[in-house]
């Protein structure tokens, strides 16, 4: 009788039917708490429907009757992973992948689950276990591809998403991963055509678009351009994110009404896009800004902007709504028309003044702040942040005085710089970007990795270098060291895929011929 309940139950939880499946495990468990295939698998339906506090004592109890396994301690894996408990989920699949050193399954799941916790190479290692284990399997391909170009294996990378393309050519999502490494490399006409065959096999891939559009503004086509962008849209909400519920603003007459503009994405995003306010206050609507609360006191000093709301705060009723990065398609902003008048935020006067005078205690010479990698989480951050270290060429320019204005877990390289590279480092008296414009405005010149920092100078009017990858992001173009974003701003980039050491060398050089010239 159990048997047979258990049959009917695993059929239902097989065909996806969980509300079926669940109670038939209940009842089983009933007449015989000792069931360690009903404990696992009503522990796994557990996770598939969200409840992952309840799964994980039901994985364990069959765990405790069964420990040789590795189902088991696969979808236990699981569970710890969406619980936060990454490194006893790798725990777990690695015990999965000693029960059954033969099965490619285990080594593909402890692959997802090094990679999540940033081991690359580690990952790579299991994924390349799994396919040599299981050849033929696309996803392990997939991952595996992913993983090469995390580790800047780029060639590697294409030749891997090329191979799970001759399993499947029909995969949409290997054909829009192998584009994007394509264009890292800068091979954008072949990128474009995996971008378009992703889309040809799925027309509703928001990625894809997304794709598509990232490759046209980067070339500067950004009539098409910012009609994909529009894309982005459709892609998963982050948690915890604020909807509204007003209609969005069309471009239509916006004179005398309010119109509720949204930041998205990250701080730099909403401190370049910012500059669209003005334009839309000028044509005599009212502007609310909604935003991080890093931005609110930086983003009420821009013209236009009668009040900047954060998440928690009271909102009054609007007529429309905008997403920020909305605008330049809106407006038909094209390179000629980008409205590129700076300063337009400014620092709070009398903080300005105190940072003077505590600069005024420091030895005289050329003040350069320093910004050298960017947030962790960017999907981008690999090809785009540095070490402090990296800029160690820099000192060797006599006359230049450095002051950090790094954030975040990079600020902690400032407190044990290399020898011979005198920073001083007050960021621990930043608390949002109100602070850090404010110091920066005693600066001659700030240098800087693509992150907020550079465009909180640059839309300040400050002299600013901007150090770039091979391919960069999308607003910085191709092909010039100036941008049309940032009048103020000078940037150099990369003659091949990695090479920082010619940035900073090129950097180096641009800072003596300054201070010879001073």
């Amino acid at each position: 009788m159990i048997a047979q309940m258990y049959q009917l139950a695993l059929q239902h939880h097989q065909a996806g039917r969980l509300r079926e499946a669940e109670p038939l495990y209940r009842q089983i468990l009933a007449r015989q708490p000792d069931h360690a295939d009903a404990l696992h698998q009503l522990g796994f339906l557990s996770h598939q429907m969200g409840l992952n506090s309840a799964a994980l004592p039901l994985l364990n109890r069959a765990i405790a009757i069964n420990a040789q396994s590795a189902d088991y301690q696969v979808h236990l894996a699981m569970v710890l992973s969406a619980l936060g408990q990454s490194d006893e989920a790798i725990a777990a699949l690695e015990r999965a992948a000693t029960i059954e050193p033969n099965d490619p399954e285990p080594y593909f799941h402890l692959g997802n689950g090094l990679l999540s916790r940033g081991r690359i190479d580690d990952a790579i290692g299991a994924y390349q276990h799994s396919a040599a284990l299981g050849p033929g399997v696309v996803v392990v391909y997939n991952n595996l591809a992913a993983a090469l170009k995390l580790a800047g294996r780029l060639e590697e990378s294409i030749a891997t998403y090329r191979e799970a393309l001759k399993i499947r050519p029909d995969f949409a999502e290997a054909h829009n991963n192998l584009g994007g490494v394509l264009q890292e490399l800068g091979r954008f006409e072949p990128a474009m055509v995996e971008f378009k065959r992703a889309l040809a096999l799925r027309p509703n891939f928001p990625e894809a678009r997304m794709s598509v559009a990232l490759a046209l503004l980067v070339q500067g086509d950004f009539k098409r351009g910012w009609q994909e962008y529009e894309a982005r849209r459709e892609l998963r909400k982050k948690p915890g994110e604020m909807r509204f519920s007003e209609p969005y603003w069309n471009g239509s007459d916006p004179a005398g009404r309010r119109i509720l503009l949204r930041a998205e994405q990250g701080f730099g995003d909403t401190i370049q896009f910012i500059r669209y306010a003005p334009l839309i206050a000028a044509k005599g609507a009212h502007v609310i800004v909604h935003a991080p609360p890093e931005l609110r006191r930086l983003l009420a000093t821009v013209r236009g902007v009668s009040r900047v709301v954060c998440a928690g705060d009271a909102i009054e009723p609007v007529d429309a709504q905008c997403l920020l990065m909305s605008l330049p398609r809106i407006l038909g902003t094209t390179l000629e028309t980008i409205p590129a008048s700076v300063p337009y935020v400014a620092p709070d006067p009398a903080l300005a003044e105190h940072w003077r005078g505590r600069m005024s205690g420091r030895p005289p010479g050329l003040k350069v702040g320093l910004v050298w990698a960017g947030g962790a989480h960017n999907k981008s951050d690999r090809t785009r942040s540095l070490s402090l270290a990296a800029l160690a060429p820099l000192t060797r320019v006599p006359g230049v005085q450095f002051y950090s204005l790094q954030k975040g877990a990079a600020a902690r390289q400032a407190r044990t710089p290399p020898a011979g590279f005198d920073i001083c480092d007050w960021t621990d008296d930043l608390g949002n970007f109100a602070d850090t414009a404010a110091l920066a405005a005693n600066l001659d010149l700030v240098i800087s990795v693509d992150t907020a920092v550079a465009h909180l100078a640059g839309a300040m009017g400050l002299s600013v270098w901007l150090a770039l990858p091979f391919v960069p992001d999308f607003r910085w173009l191709l092909n010039r060291n100036d941008s049309p974003w940032y009048p103020t701003m000078r940037l150099f980039r990369q003659a091949r895929s990695g090479d920082w050491d010619g940035v900073i060398a090129g950097m180096a050089e641009a800072l003596g011929e300054i201070k010879r010239k001073t």
